[in-house]
């Protein structure tokens, strides 16, 4: 089971959408490199924690946990609060409706995002089946 947020969540997340054949098929155009923060919390998360993937044509050419946004230009920033980004991997909260609420926010272009439907499908179903233990559920 991998912590998140933490490096190995995130190796575990790269392992599993590169071996996912749905993902591959689905992003099979995608060209953009992509960042998810997870914004602290106060009793949940102390600090950000941002997570830059270069995703290529349904693959994921790699990753890395940044210590500040502006680190690695990102074609793509989806940022959220760390609540939200746990009922989303739990898979109680569905991630395109937090974006339609504004509690997940999306920085780039939506029209791209929206003609690849079926890949942010694909990796939202792929987030929910990594087996995850929380941050603020641990000793």
């Amino acid at each position: 089971m991998a912590l998140f947020p933490s490096k190995e969540w995130a190796e575990e997340l790269y392992n599993r959408v590169n071996a996912d054949e749905e993902y591959g098929r689905a992003a099979s155009d995608w060209e953009g490199t992509f960042t998810l923060l997870v914004k602290e919390e106060e009793d949940k998360l102390e600090k950000p924690f941002i997570l830059w993937l270069d995703p290529w044509h349904g693959k994921v050419r790699g990753f890395e946990i940044l210590k500040d946004i502006d680190e690695k230009k990102s074609d793509f920033i989806l940022e959220g609060d760390y609540s939200v980004w746990k009922g989303v991997l739990q898979g109680k909260k569905d991630a395109t409706k937090q974006m339609m609420a504004g509690k997940l926010k999306l920085k780039g272009s939506m029209t791209y995002i929206l003609k690849r439907a079926k890949a942010s499908n694909a990796l939202t179903k792929i987030l929910t089946k990594i087996p995850t233990e929380f941050i603020d559920e641990t000793d």
